[in-house]
């Protein structure tokens, strides 16, 4: 039995998460996680804290719009019990992670996030004027930072490994090869 644990951003396993309506499809999660799955691994599913904190009918929001208190709040509030159930994991002799985050998420990226002078207004006609653009920033998400300071200050070390939902087929072998198998471990 192999005891690894690997975290995974909420919407690998859930894209309904997304934004309301996104068209956004599942073909991000049926690569990357029936691999796992098939070398027995276990799958830790983080929260979504924009789903969490806006609900599923929210904009679409850049990583500067996120990155305030009260979001910041939230995802602190989002890490508190995660650190505590990965605690526990490694307590009982667990290998833990890597976490597999969202790049381009303005709150789950792992190496970028979107960011930018991004907002809007509703006009008359119930038209979304946008106001600005997004560009990619070297950066995490919002709720990676939070969640990687958190873990440093609990001294939990782990890997993260963005995925890049353009090129599946990369990260899929990025995540394979930065998972730390125990060494009697059957495959």
């Amino acid at each position: 039995m192999v005891n690894q644990i690997v975290i995974v951003a909420h919407c690998l396993l859930n894209y309904h998460s997304k934004i309301l309506d996104s068209g956004v499809t599942n073909e991000t999660g049926k690569v990357i996680i029936p691999p796992l799955l098939a070398r027995g691994c276990g799958i830790f599913q983080l929260p979504c804290p924009e789903f969490t904190h806006g609900g599923l009918k929210r904009w679409g929001q850049s990583r500067s719009q996120y990155n305030n208190p009260f979001f910041i709040s939230h995802c602190s509030k989002l890490t508190g019990e995660v650190i505590n159930q990965l605690a526990e994991y490694l307590r009982c002799g667990y290998m833990v992670g890597p976490v597999l985050g969202i790049n381009g998420s303005p709150s789950c990226g792992i190496d970028f996030s979107f960011d930018g002078a991004w907002g809007g207004e509703v006009g008359s006609a119930l038209k979304i004027a946008p106001k600005g653009t997004l560009t990619c920033v070297q950066q995490p998400g919002v709720f990676m930072e939070v969640f990687k300071q958190t873990t440093a200050k609990r001294k939990i070390k782990l890997k993260w490994l963005g995925v890049d939902e353009n090129d599946l087929k990369m990260s899929l072998e990025k995540i394979l090869n930065g998972i730390d198998y125990p060494k009697e471990a059957n495959y």
